[in-house]
C-alpha cells in the first residue's frame, strides 16, 4: 500500500470511528498519531466548539477579495448549498477588486471579470449588515444592479468605490439612504474636460457623510451640499470659482486636503482668482475657523484667498522663485497659522531654508514640523539642526518637531533602519544644544524615527533642557498637534 492509498484508509477508520462534526479530515490526521482514542474525542468536540464560535468573526473581518478569490469565497459562503444557512449575514465589510488576475489556487477555471462581478454582486445582496465596502473599478459591475444593492446596503457607513464612470455608473449613489459617514469616491470621466461633476447623493446620505474624499472632480457652488463634512481631501480637483466652490457644498469643514487645483493658471489668472474670493468672502462669509490645511504647493493656498485663521498649515512643495515666496508670505499673513508643516523631498539644506526664513519673519508661526525622508538626510542632525536655527533665530518658534520616515529602499530593511534610528538618537542632545542657542524662543524639540520611537529636549521649569523619552515625546506631540501630515489618511481602510 503506497503512502496515498494508506492515507485514504486511515481516514476511512477516522471517519468509521468518530463523529467529525463537519471538520476537515486532513487537518485531523495530522495530529492522530499523537493522540489517543478519547483525547480525539475530545479534541474533535473542542475544535468545533471553537470552530462554531470563532467563524462568525472570521467572516465578519475577512477584508478585500480579489478576482482570482471571488470564487471560492463565494462557495465558502454557501451559496445555493444545502449545507447550512448562508454565511453572507455575517459580513459587516467587504471589499473587491480586480486584481490579481492569477488561476485560482483550486485550479478551477478562469471566470470573466463580469462573472466575477456578478458572484460578488449576489454576496452583497445577501449580506445586509455590511458597513463598509470598497470596490475598485467597477465597470465590470451592471450599473443598475449595483446601484439597486447600494440601497439594500442600509446599514453602510463607509464606501469607497473608484473609477467611477461617467454614464451610467454616474448615479450609483443616488438612492442610497444608509447613514454614510465615510465616503471616499473616484471618479472616471472619459470625455473632455477630463475631470467631471461630482456623482449625485440622495439628500438622506449627504446630510450624514462627515469625512469625504473625492478624486477626478470639478465642484462647483451647485455640486450638491454637504453640511455635516468636517474633513474633505481633494486630490486631481478642478475649482474654477475658488472658494466659493468649497465653502457653499461643505460649509462645515474644519480639516482640508487640497491637491493641486488650478491647472494651466498663469500668476495674474491665480490673482484675479484670489481677490474674487476674497471679495466673496467679504460678502458671503467664509469658514469660521479650520484646525488644519494641507495643500500640494503655494499657489493653491494662495489663490482660494481664504480670509479664515488656519491652526495648522502644511505646504508639500515650496518652489525658490521670488514670487513664490512672496505668495507664501502674503498666504502666512492671510491664515495665521499656530503651527507649520513642510515635507523636505530634497538633500538637505539644498531648498528648506529659503522659505523657512520667509516663514520665520511673519513672526506668526509657534510650532514647526518637519517631515524627512531618511534616504535625504546627509548631513549629521546636529549640522541640519544648526542651519535650521541659522534661518529661525528672527521667528517666534517656541516647538519644533523632526519626524524622520524610512520610505526609501536603502532603509527599507528593519535592522537598516534600526542602526539609522541609533545613529540619530545619540545626535539629539548636541543637535538640540545647537539650535537652541540660536533660537532664543525655542522651548521643546522632538525627534520621530519612523516607527521606532521618538527622543527629544524640552525646556524644565528651572529653565534648563531636560531629555523626554518615548513616551513623553509622543505626549507633547498630541497636545500641541504635531503629528506627522504624511499619515493623515483621511478614509481609513476599514471602519469596524
Amino acid at each position: 500500500m503506497d503512502d496515498t492509498e494508506g492515507h485514504v484508509a486511515v481516514g476511512q477508520d477516522v471517519q468509521g470511528i468518530f463523529d467529525l462534526c463537519g471538520l476537515p479530515l486532513d487537518e485531523l490526521l495530522a495530529v492522530t498519531a499523537f493522540l489517543a482514542r478519547a483525547d480525539l474525542s475530545c479534541l474533535v468536540r473542542t475544535c468545533k466548539c471553537l470552530y462554531d464560535a470563532i467563524l462568525p468573526e472570521l467572516v465578519r473581518r475577512a477584508g478585500a477579495i480579489d478576482y482570482s478569490q471571488i470564487q471560492a469565497f463565494h462557495r465558502f459562503l454557501r451559496f445555493g448549498q444545502d449545507s447550512g444557512s448562508p454565511r453572507a449575514r455575517w459580513l459587516q465589510r467587504f471589499g473587491y477588486t480586480t486584481g490579481g488576475r492569477c488561476p485560482p489556487d483550486d485550479g478551477r477555471r478562469m471566470i470573466s471579470t463580469n462573472e466575477a462581478a456578478r458572484l460578488a454582486l449576489e454576496i452583497l445582496q445577501n449580506a445586509p449588515n455590511i458597513t463598509s465596502l470598497i470596490l475598485r473599478d467597477i465597470q465590470d459591475f451592471d450599473a443598475l444592479d449595483l446601484r439597486t444593492v447600494l440601497v439594500k446596503l442600509v446599514r453602510l457607513k463607509l464606501a469607497v468605490v473608484e473609477e467611477i464612470w461617467s454614464g451610467s455608473y454616474h448615479n450609483i449613489f443616488l438612492d442610497v439612504t444608509s447613514p454614510l459617514t465615510t465616503v471616499r469616491l473616484s471618479m472616471f470621466w472619459t470625455g473632455d474636460p477630463p475631470l467631471g461633476d461630482l456623482c449625485p447623493m440622495s439628500p438622506i446620505s449627504a446630510a450624514s457623510i462627515q469625512t469625504l474624499a473625492l478624486r477626478h472632480v470639478r465642484l462647483s457652488a451647485t455640486s450638491g451640499r454637504f453640511p455635516a463634512v468636517r474633513l474633505l481631501d481633494l486630490r486631481r480637483c478642478n475649482l474654477a470659482e475658488g472658494i466659493r466652490a468649497l465653502v457653499v457644498p461643505f460649509p462645515a469643514v474644519r480639516e482640508l486636503l487640497l491637491g493641486r487645483a488650478f491647472f494651466e493658471m498663469t500668476m495674474p489668472e491665480v490673482e484675479l482668482l484670489r481677490a474674487r474670493g476674497r471679495a466673496w468672502q467679504l460678502v458671503h462669509g467664509s469658514w469660521p475657523a479650520l484646525d488644519y490645511l494641507s495643500v500640494s504647493d503655494v499657489t493653491t493656498a494662495y489663490a482660494l484667498g481664504l480670509t479664515c485663521r488656519v491652526d495648522r498649515l502644511d505646504i508639500w512643495t515650496v518652489e525658490t522663485e521670488r514670487e513664490t515666496l512672496m505668495a507664501l508670505t502674503t498666504l502666512l499673513e492671510d491664515v495665521r497659522p499656530r503651527c507649520f508643516g513642510y515635507h523636505d523631498q530634497d538633500r538637505m539644506h539644498e531648498r528648506i531654508p529659503l522659505f523657512l526664513e520667509a516663514m520665520a519673519r511673519t513672526r506668526l508661526v509657534t510650532h514647526l514640523v518637519g517631515m524627512l525622508d531618511a534616504a535625504n538626510v546627509n548631513t549629521a542632525l546636529g549640522d541640519y539642526m544648526a542651519a535650521l536655527g541659522g534661518h529661525l533665530r528672527n521667528g517666534v518658534v517656541t516647538h519644533i518637531r523632526l519626524h524622520i520616515a524610512w520610505s526609501w529602499f536603502s532603509y527599507n530593511r528593519p535592522l537598516c533602519q534600526k542602526r539609522a534610528a541609533d545613529a540619530y538618537e545619540s545626535d539629539v542632545p548636541a543637535a538640540v544644544d545647537a539650535i537652541a542657542v540660536m533660537v532664543p524662543s525655542l522651548r521643546c524639540v522632538l525627534v520621530t524615527f519612523g516607527d521606532l520611537g521618538s527622543k527629544g529636549r524640552m525646556v524644565a521649569e528651572d529653565g534648563t533642557w531636560r531629555d523626554l523619552d518615548d513616551a513623553e515625546c509622543r505626549a507633547v506631540e498630541k497636545a500641541e498637534r504635531m503629528q506627522d501630515g504624511r499619515y493623515r489618511c483621511s478614509v481609513s481602510t476599514w471602519s469596524d
